[in-house]
């Protein structure tokens, strides 16, 4: 049976005050927008793992759905989890900023490394590490405490910094952040997608004998880690040069 991933845009397209500085933002870009779009890739990069999605706000904006009509539908839906997107606000045109990342302060330890990684992987993705003394943030946020399933707010940026909101408006940043925040997600399912090379698969750690390879964007199940490498448990296609005679799944170590 395939995950389910419930995928939030914070907020809707008339939502009060929620938008981005018009001094640094001329356009006063809404955080819906900003949310939705990010939202849609994450949810692009997740059915193309095989995993089935929800978006649980109005994907049109209209309608700023209730926080609790949000969870209602992420627990009807029976996601195994949940994560809402949205964009920060309060440096008031200053210079700081970066990414933030919620759970609950009761949130398990499997939930915290899932935020942990969400956070490291779009750092390192987008660059975009800011001055937060606490970019790894705990609240009993009514869409973490309603929700039936492990759940992340993502706090993409800040709409009111002169460094983060130039970055945050380009659509690079949006495909960027949402690539990290999916393949954490789907790290936390163990579960791995390849990149859109041919990635070797090793047998052993030091990845020195190669057994097999990862085609262009294949999921496969991760099994844990060894040192820098993973392990994984990969489909080998039949006539394909390292395909195994007595089965079509085999286990390795990717970098």
């Amino acid at each position: 049976m395939a995950y389910k991933i419930a995928v939030d845009a914070g907020h809707g397209l008339s939502a009060a005050g929620r938008r981005c500085l018009k001094s640094i933002d001329p356009n006063e870009t809404g955080e819906w927008q900003l949310n939705s779009r990010i939202a849609g890739y994450v949810t692009e990069h997740l059915k193309a793992a095989g995993v089935q999605t929800l978006r649980t706000d109005d994907i049109t904006g209209e309608i700023d759905v209730s926080l609790s009509g949000r969870c209602r539908k992420a627990n009807a839906f029976g996601a195994d989890l949940l994560i809402s997107i949205h964009a920060n606000a309060g440096i008031n045109g200053g210079s700081g900023g970066g990414i933030m990342v919620y759970a609950l302060p009761n949130a398990s330890q499997s939930t915290k490394e899932w935020q942990e990684d969400t956070w490291r992987q779009t750092v390192a993705e987008t660059g975009l590490r800011g001055n937060r003394c606490h970019p790894l943030s705990y609240a009993n946020l009514t869409i973490l405490k309603h929700a039936s399933m492990p759940a992340l707010l993502c706090e993409c940026g800040f709409m009111d910094s002169t460094v983060d909101t130039p970055v945050i408006l380009t659509d690079g940043f949006a495909r960027k952040c949402a690539r990290s925040i999916a393949n954490a997600a789907l790290k936390r399912l163990a579960l791995y997608k390849n990149g859109s090379g041919v990635k070797p698969v090793y047998a052993d750690a030091n990845r020195t004998s190669a057994i097999g390879s990862l085609n262009p964007d294949e999921t496969c199940r991760l099994m844990g880690t060894c040192g820098n490498s993973m392990i994984v448990l990969y489909e080998v296609t039949s006539g394909a040069q390292y395909y195994p005679a007595d089965r079509n799944y085999k286990v390795g170590f990717i970098n």
